[in-house]
């Protein structure tokens, strides 16, 4: 019976050392693999480029701030070429409002309730509505069109959207 036990132990110890032996060629595959997997840059979602757009927008401006004048190149990496040209010869005012904003002024609740719907692709672009506040007299809803340029997604047009139901 000894016999049987020291060739059992002897056997569940070569199991173990083939395991860990197996469990260590495969993470070191892995760890060869994840080089070329850091080389693919990190894309972002284009509703998720909006909401991270608006957290700093809105924190500039409520810092006293004017992003357009203060931060242009930030603002340049969120827009698209076209968008950019249309900003430098209005400033960005729009009958007397901020382009991104639509709107003079912010909301005390806008920099802490940023969100963004999941954007759909129409015809090549995308397309998010933006919320920002929390208060139905505070929210506005802002309508996103955005393009991919130099492979990020861009703000290409912002018009008001209509209050969501």
């Amino acid at each position: 019976m000894t016999g049987v036990r020291e060739m059992s132990e002897d056997c569940m110890r070569s199991l173990a050392h083939g395991f860990i032996v197996a469990v260590m060629l495969v993470s070191n595959a892995a760890g060869q693999a994840a080089p070329s997997a850091k080389a693919v840059p990190d894309v972002k979602t284009a509703d998720a480029t909006a909401v991270e757009f608006y957290r700093w927008y809105v924190k500039q401006v409520d810092d006293g701030g004017s992003p357009l004048m203060q931060s242009p190149q930030q603002v340049k990496e969120y827009v698209s070429a076209s968008l950019w040209k249309v900003l430098q010869q209005t400033h960005g005012v729009e009958k007397d409002a901020d382009y991104f904003l639509k709107a003079q002024d912010t909301m005390e609740d806008w920099a802490a309730n940023i969100s963004a719907s999941p954007a759909t692709m129409v015809d090549g672009s995308a397309r998010t509505v933006v919320t920002l506040g929390a208060s139905a007299t505070s929210k506005k809803y802002l309508a996103l069109d955005m393009i991919q340029e130099d492979g990020r997604w861009e703000i290409r047009r912002v018009t008001e959207a209509p209050q969501a139901k």
